[in-house]
């Protein structure tokens, strides 16, 4: 047998770059650790951010603190999220996984990254500062109030949702009606799916009235109103500025002034760019020509472009030698005002799925978004029409080893398959603890009866995608509620649930985030196999190679389940499927304990299923006998009787060492008791008084808004100096009882340096000059004795005024 490395010819491939919001705590530290090209894009910004900016891009990622302190501030997410994409991509480029002419677009923010990452435009460095100086702008162009609220917020509208025939056009015209008539912003500013996910973003007031004509509720907080979720939108929370909005117009020349000194001309390849690369602003391929400039004039009115556009034969740009300078000036306005224009990312689906006639599509993030849009633009629109290309859609996260090409070879997994299942029989004859819900006795090599095998149930393979998704145990996860209940208002979550859907089943209903688990179960199971598909199947997968020892695959673990519980190829499925549920914490490093917390998935499964497990008797002379049987409710009885003598033991303690055994409860109780007291007193000052007066005593002070001022050495100069001059031009010439409480004020706050202030002036007064001038040289001297004799008393002095019976 010959074995040797081959090259693959890679599909057609498109490359897509989500925007800002997907940052999470630990992104990238994966790659960072095994990858020397992704650790040196690490360290690179890093290096930048703490020298220019004053803190680590590493630290925040991995410790993720709530707050920190640096002397200029900035947005961190987007520069952390900025650096995992940087990073995935070079560690693909590296590999050689990356075609040299692949085309590539973007999703706001991360168009600047998808630029610098396959074409070289920008700097790591300068990557960061742009990005940087970009939410800077932004955040200077808004107003907050004394809470530090803005008087914008996004919000997420699905026009389906309202009824059939309210589509683009209908949501278009309700956009525009309310900001005529309320004179405040109200635009759509990402076009995401066509008719069913569209982005607002606009002044609360008008957005109101949209929730309002879609039916949503809202409430009003202390005056400011509060968006929540409702029938058709879902506002979009910690998102407080109107991005993509004309709103920011006033940003767009200073940072373009910034951009073009961080784009370099000289290292810009045009080639990179024609044809391949699909601007945000006007979402169509790139072009070196006096069209295509002529469409983002339209666009932005760039005073830039309406010069080249005014001299285009006289400055002769159609030669090669403008060539490289025409393209660096197209590209610069296209970032410019990108962040002012609309995402038409319909329209670049629409594109790429066209005209580019891709295979495959890779999503660079730490999360899949961009492809749940895909996968859902490409069943409704392309899928029917278009047989002859097979679209395959990527996730940098979730395909890993499909993207970079880490499959096993058939014949070798089967021989390690093989190998694998000898040391397993045996281990079968040793004891091995079982922790479950339902305890098993101990398998061994004897037979076991089979157990009717049934298919998997749409809604079970359902509920735990959901659970798995969020994170939660199948328990927690009610049936009764839908998708977009379950995950709130994060609307990136709720699309990824839906790709995750289409890739699993055949029939996915439209608005299916809307229906009850249950019913959407139902409207699953419309032909479904009862087998896993490729989304769970891919799950399971990396669930064995994860946290399984080496050997230890998928199909010792089906032949270990059929043999020792008598589970079929359904029922093996199932306890799989369940088994993404409760995870290990970490790698299970032998057989033994992968065995152990299997059949503690078994238990478990054997309960939610509703079947009675028994594993083969232990056999003297190879004959064959009936296992013994527990059911969950024999093993429950026991455990209550274990518990019950365990509590005797543990008060028979607690008598000997003359403790109390419910000294924690009595102190609870009065502790409660305490509290309920103190709850009555507030709740008759509350049904006396209202909230309107519990709300107005409420302390506002906060000490991280404190202000520390002190400039006292400033302002006694300024005191004795007006004191100075009133005396020289005759406004003061006796001492009274106020110009003595002005001295007393002045010699309060003497110190060494103002004395040396005051005596410079007397010194330099001449007497000769009139009589106020040797008023004040007496005076002034005198002040400055007094000043110096007080000025190492650290008490001060002050007015005393005493009445007497005279009055």
């Amino acid at each position: 047998m010959f074995l040797w490395p081959t090259e693959v010819a890679q599909p057609l491939t498109v490359y897509v770059f989500t925007g800002q919001g997907s940052q999470e705590p630990g992104m990238g530290m994966d790659l960072y650790s095994s990858s020397p090209m992704a650790q040196a894009v690490w360290d690179g910004a890093n290096k930048h951010l703490l020298a220019i900016y004053g803190f680590l891009i590493i630290e925040l990622v991995k410790q993720n603190p709530k707050q920190k302190t640096i002397h200029f501030g900035g947005i961190k997410g987007q520069a952390i999220c900025q650096c995992y994409i940087d990073m995935t991509y070079d560690t693909m480029d590296k590999d050689g996984l990356v075609q040299p002419n692949c085309a590539f677009t973007s999703h706001s923010l991360r168009e600047y990254s998808a630029l610098a990452s396959i074409t070289d435009v920008l700097l790591v460095s300068s990557l960061v500062d742009v990005m940087f100086y970009r939410g800077i702008t932004m955040q200077h162009a808004m107003e907050c109030d004394a809470h530090n609220r803005s008087n914008y917020v996004m919000c997420a509208v699905n026009p389906s949702c309202i009824s059939k025939t309210f589509n683009e056009a209908a949501l278009h015209e309700v956009v525009e009606v309310i900001a005529h008539h309320s004179n405040v912003l109200l635009e759509i500013i990402n076009y995401n799916v066509e008719g069913s996910q569209y982005i607002c973003t606009g002044d609360l007031l008008a957005l109101q009235s949209l929730t309002n004509a879609a039916r949503q509720k809202q409430e009003a907080n202390d005056g400011y109103i509060v968006l929540e979720h409702g029938f058709a939108t879902i506002p979009l929370p910690g998102i407080d500025a109107p991005f993509h909005s004309q709103y920011l117009w006033v940003g767009v020349m200073p940072f373009r002034a910034y951009l073009s000194k961080k784009i370099n001309s000289t290292h810009l390849n045009p080639d990179l760019l024609i044809s391949k690369y699909i601007p945000n602003l006007i979402a169509k391929p790139f072009e070196i020509s006096r069209e295509y400039a002529q469409i983002i004039y339209d666009q932005t009115s760039s005073p830039h472009l309406d010069k080249v556009l005014k001299n285009w034969e006289c400055d002769n740009w159609t030669s090669p030698k403008q060539h490289q300078n025409l393209a660096y000036t197209i590209l610069v306005e296209l970032l410019a005002y990108q962040f002012t224009s609309p995402i038409w990312w319909i329209e670049m689906q629409d594109l790429l799925f066209s005209q580019y006639h891709f295979e495959q599509l890779i999503e660079l993030r730490p999360g899949p978004t961009l492809t749940g849009m895909a996968t859902q633009t490409l069943k409704a629109k392309y899928e029917a029409s278009n047989d002859s290309i097979s679209h395959v859609i990527y996730s940098h996260v979730k395909n890993t080893k499909e993207i970079y090409y880490q499959f096993k070879d058939e014949a070798a997994a089967a021989d390690t398959d093989a190998a694998a299942e000898s040391p397993a029989t045996t281990a079968n004859t040793a004891s091995v603890p079982i922790t479950a819900a339902v305890v098993a006795p101990t398998p061994s090599s004897g037979p076991v009866a089979s157990i009717t095998d049934k298919p998997l149930k749409a809604l079970n393979t359902l509920h735990i995608i959901i659970a798995q998704k969020l994170k939660k145990k199948v328990k927690e996860i009610p049936l009764s509620k839908s998708i977009k209940d379950l995950v709130g208002r994060k609307l990136t979550l709720q699309n990824e649930i839906l790709g995750d859907l289409n890739l699993e089943f055949v029939s996915a209903p439209e608005k299916g985030e809307e229906l009850p688990l249950d019913e959407l179960g139902s409207s699953l199971s419309t032909g479904d196999s009862g087998a896993l598909s490729k989304h769970t199947t891919g799950l399971i997968s990396r669930l064995i190679g994860g946290k399984t020892p080496g050997g230890f695959n998928l199909s010792t673990i089906k032949a270990y389940l059929t043999k020792t519980w008598g589970l079929g190829p359904s029922h093996s499925d199932g306890v799989l499927l369940l088994g993404l549920t409760v995870e290990p914490p970490k790698h299970l490093g032998s057989e033994a304990k992968a065995k152990t917390w299997l059949d503690a998935v078994i238990g478990a499964y054997a309960q939610q299923a509703g079947i009675s497990l028994s594993s083969g008797a232990t056999s003297g002379g190879g004959g064959g006998g009936s296992g013994t049987v527990i059911n969950s409710e024999e093993f429950i009885k026991f455990q209550v009787e274990q518990h019950k003598f365990t509590r005797r033991q543990v008060e028979l303690y607690m008598c000997y060492l003359n403790l109390h055994p419910h000294e924690g409860a009595c102190t609870v109780n009065s502790e409660k008791s305490n509290m309920q007291a103190l709850q009555d007193k507030l709740d008759a000052i509350n049904c006396e008084h209202g909230d309107t007066y519990i709300n107005g005593i409420q302390p506002v002070f906060k000490p991280l808004k404190a202000r520390h001022f002190d400039s006292s050495w400033n302002w006694v100069r300024q005191d004795a100096l007006i004191m100075w001059y009133n005396i020289l031009y005759g406004c003061i010439s006796t001492v009274d009882h106020e110009i003595t409480a002005w001295c007393i004020a002045i010699i309060n706050c003497a110190n060494k340096s103002l004395l040396e202030y005051m005596q410079y002036y007397a010194d330099h007064c001449d007497p000769g000059c009139g009589e106020m001038y040797q008023l004040g040289k007496e005076f002034g001297q005198q002040l400055i004795n007094n000043c110096g004799r007080l000025s190492d008393i650290l008490c001060c002095t002050k007015m005393v005024c005493a009445i007497s019976c005279y009055g």
